[in-house]
């Protein structure tokens, strides 16, 4: 590291810098890419808004995670970073820099795999259907399909996470990721908005064959019922397992996925409505602007990436708190 580098590190530089662009002293956090920004300024509103900057750690977007390990040595209260966790705080003793993530008090970091994770949590999703319709909701099972997809995946986690932890690179994260993941164009949920039980039990299946295949490789079961009851104390559970697979493949392959169905339901049973409404053939045109309501409505201020990347209602979640509490006691 060079001499330039370790002094813009230093709390000393950071205080009297930010004291001349802001007018306030502020510590920075630097983030893994811009993206990342609107997640951790909800945990720093959440403790003390003027206390620290958020930043993302390079101009260029894909500077990512290793980016941030690079500088791990160098933290200070003045200068944090915050990460995705991804498995190194399930994993703690995978390598190096799992283990600085969980013993450097400067390092923040999400608890569960990633933002993602949270941005498709129970609370998350549930804020989002509460909303999902344009003149009358429907009931659906969404919130209990992700239960019901969390308690399947869950000891093919804690059987992972086990051997992970042990030798990262003999148990990766794509085979894992791989049995977890849901049919192609697969739905946790059907055209009734009830849990797709067929696909669930494939599914089940073919996650338990994994499963098996890694509790055949463990040898020492004490160990892993101790480190099953470690994951417990964390707060990992079946009901929240879900939230530690890749965060990209949750969002993408089993939560959105759902949320696209309740919408193609819902929208056709709006227009079915329509129809009932204006039968006549005079009225042609008004049912034609009425239907357009409805696709713009949805195409507009319902737009699910959307949706999915503002909410805030994660901001209850207990993992979420962690968060803030390691922050808080930075702040103070």
């Amino acid at each position: 590291m060079s001499d330039f580098s370790r002094m813009i590190g230093s709390p000393a530089f950071i205080r009297a810098y930010s004291s001349i662009q802001s007018g306030q002293t502020m510590g920075n956090i630097f983030v893994e890419n811009p993206t990342d920004i609107p997640f951790w300024q909800h945990v720093v509103n959440a403790v003390e808004a003027s206390r620290y900057k958020v930043r993302p750690i390079a101009k260029e977007k894909a500077a990512g995670k290793r980016t941030l390990q690079k500088r791990y040595a160098e933290l200070n209260q003045e200068f944090l970073v915050a990460v995705d966790s991804d498995y190194d705080y399930l994993c703690p003793e995978r390598h190096d820099h799992a283990v600085q993530l969980n013993e450097n008090p400067f390092i923040l970091h999400t608890y569960c795999y990633s933002r993602e994770s949270f941005q498709c949590c129970h609370l998350s999703v549930e804020s989002i259907t509460d909303i999902l319709y344009y003149h009358e909701a429907l009931p659906s099972e969404i919130l209990e399909a992700l239960t019901q997809y969390s308690r399947c995946i869950y000891p093919a986690l804690c059987a992972f996470a086990y051997l992970h932890n042990q030798n990262w690179q003999k148990y990766g994260e794509d085979l894992f990721k791989d049995a977890l993941t849901t049919e192609a164009a697969a739905c946790l949920i059907d055209d009734e908005l009830r849990i797709n039980g067929d696909l669930l039990t494939r599914l089940k299946t073919r996650i338990d064959e994994y499963c098996q295949s890694l509790m055949n490789d463990i040898t020492d079961r004490v160990t892993f019922e101790d480190f099953k009851a470690e994951l417990n104390r964390k707060g990992i559970t079946e009901d929240n397992a879900y939230m530690f697979i890749n965060g990209h493949c949750l969002q993408n392959t089993v939560v959105k996925p759902m949320l696209e169905k309740m919408v193609a339901v819902t929208k056709r049973a709006e227009k079915a409505s329509i129809d009932d409404m204006y039968p006549e053939p005079e009225r042609r045109a008004t049912k034609r602007q009425k239907m357009n309501e409805i696709d713009n409505y949805y195409k507009n201020e319902r737009h699910l990436s959307t949706l999915l990347s503002t909410g805030h209602a994660f901001c209850r979640h207990a993992f979420f708190d962690q968060i803030i509490e390691k922050l808080r006691a930075l702040s103070h």
